[in-house]
């Protein structure tokens, strides 16, 4: 049976960190076809970006102006993402269900975590 070694794990999430560069929110939440969130409405850089062993963690900071209103659902892009809504693919996501105010501030993390499979 064949498998990655170490190097070849910890290409791969350099790969993953290199590429992932924006972060999103939507009202609406996303399904597994989605390559763009459906309802997206605020969009930031990632403001903080590390890999911990195997694992990458993207983060963005929204303050009270920002992304305010009902948030069904978030993504992390790549492939090209700027801060315009609906560039990129969406890479990582994941669905949501409150609402951020004006009195809010919000901080996104997204964990991505490789490991091999248990045989």
């Amino acid at each position: 049976m064949a498998f990655v070694p170490d190097a070849g794990l910890l290409r791969i999430l350099a790969l993953i960190d290199a590429d992932l560069t924006h972060i999103a929110v939507s009202t609406d939440a996303p399904t597994e076809a989605d390559t763009q969130l459906p309802s997206e409405f605020a969009r930031k850089d990632v403001t903080l970006s590390f890999t911990d062993g195997y694992t990458v963690v993207k983060e963005t900071y929204f303050d009270e102006t920002e992304a305010n209103g009902l948030i069904g659902g978030w993504g992390v892009f790549g492939v090209g993402a700027t801060d315009d809504p609906d560039t990129g693919t969406l890479m990582i996501a994941g669905p949501s269900d409150f609402t951020k105010t004006n009195i809010d501030s919000l901080t996104l993390s997204a964990e991505i975590t490789i490991r091999r499979a248990s045989t």
